[in-house]
């Protein structure tokens, strides 16, 4: 909204999720540890960044994985924990929850809409997004199975497939990790740097129980059933203190009733367990709790590393823009919403920040264009 803009923001608004950029997005998900990655190596194949089938940093949409081991909340974790992963890659830039409820929206359907396939595939070639991920987890006799299709969006031909399977419950995050990096090597990423990231299932909760309550409870938060989806991260916390991803949520649903110091509360209890968060999420959530305590220094150091990996990461410049606004650099807070708009020229809230800072800056012309271009 407009008051995007405003100098100070509310203090409401350090936790909304339009400031932290979607941390309810993080979801994590549980398994038996395991010392190593063991990666397919296509040697006789070209990436397909190399091949020209993508094209380096193009967006891509993940879908709704099929339900097929009769666990709904389980397959939606599932989901969730592939997303995240896929959306550490610097070879992709992977749609966002929230960007695919405005896509949704664009498209005249409801915003929490299940994903499907093919609804997927609309989405991702009404927003030029040139890939799409479908998968499912199949349960046969107490055994899982993962698998996952690369899709080209224009012509649904498939680019990449990778299946993995796990023994029993405990397996199954090692499999998701396994059958996530195989992707992400197919697309460009070095099987070195792969090996390199900590097994998914350190960054995760060992607790099926708790990815459950946790998905039910993103889930409720996204339908705007606040205080239901608060008793469920509790919930989830209880079986596991340091799902530092419940506690995000948490965080984020406080904030957006307004509850301040709740919020901060569960966001540096999150910071507390800040191993257990992918790189990207483990940033925001470090810069929100700083920003939140005023500490301008350490918030704009956790951006900037985060924008040195994922310099199109459109969250982490609105929210660098908004810490620069506070310090009233106002010529660099405008820049920095600026190149948010020649990502994703869609959100309007980085319109009215553009607007805000040439109005601080007293140059009221250009303030007037710009909000000529928001009417249009």
């Amino acid at each position: 909204d407009a008051q995007a803009a405003v100098p100070r923001p509310e203090p409401a608004r350090r936790w909304s999720p339009a400031l932290v950029g979607g941390l309810v997005g993080v979801l994590v998900v549980g398994g038996a540890l395991v010392a190593y990655i063991k990666l397919r190596d296509p040697r006789d194949q070209p990436s397909l960044v190399a091949a020209g089938s993508l094209a380096a940093r193009d967006r891509v949409v993940v879908a709704q994985f099929a339900n097929l081991a009769g666990d709904s909340l389980l397959t939606a974790g599932i989901t969730e924990a592939f997303r995240v992963d896929l959306g550490q890659s610097p070879f992709v830039r992977v749609l966002s929850p929230p960007q695919v409820s405005a896509a949704l929206g664009r498209m005249e359907r409801p915003p929490d809409a299940v994903l499907t396939d093919s609804l997927a595939r609309e989405l991702a070639v009404r927003e030029g997004a040139k890939a799409i991920v479908a998968g499912t987890v199949a349960k046969v006799a107490g055994a899982f199975t993962v698998s996952v299709q690369l899709l080209s969006s224009e012509r649904g031909d498939v680019l990449a497939a990778f299946r993995e399977t796990a023994a029993d419950s405990s397996g199954l995050m090692p499999a998701v990790d396994r059958v996530s990096k195989q992707l992400r090597h197919r697309i460009g990423e070095s099987l070195r740097s792969l090996r390199a990231l900590p097994p998914l299932a350190e960054e995760t909760t060992a607790s099926l129980a708790a990815l459950r309550l946790y998905s039910a409870g993103l889930r409720l938060y996204r339908a705007g059933r606040r205080p239901e989806a608060i008793r469920l991260y509790e919930q989830a916390i209880a079986i596991d203190t340091a799902f530092a991803s419940a506690w995000v949520g948490l965080g984020m649903v406080y904030g957006a009733l307004s509850e301040e110091g709740r919020g901060q509360a569960a966001i540096r209890r999150a910071v507390v367990h800040q191993r257990r968060l992918p790189f990207r999420e483990r940033s925001v959530t470090v810069a929100s709790d700083a920003y939140g305590r005023h500490d301008y220094e350490t918030a704009i150091a956790a951006y900037r590393r985060l924008l040195e990996r994922y310099p199109d990461d459109v969250p982490a410049l609105n929210n660098l823009a908004l810490i620069y606004q506070d310090r009233r650099q106002f010529a660099v807070a405008e820049s920095l919403f600026t190149r948010a708009t020649m990502i994703d020229s869609t959100i309007a809230n980085l319109y009215f920040g553009i607007h805000g800072n040439q109005l601080l800056q007293g140059r009221f012309r250009d303030s007037r264009r710009t909000l000529d271009l928001i009417a249009r």
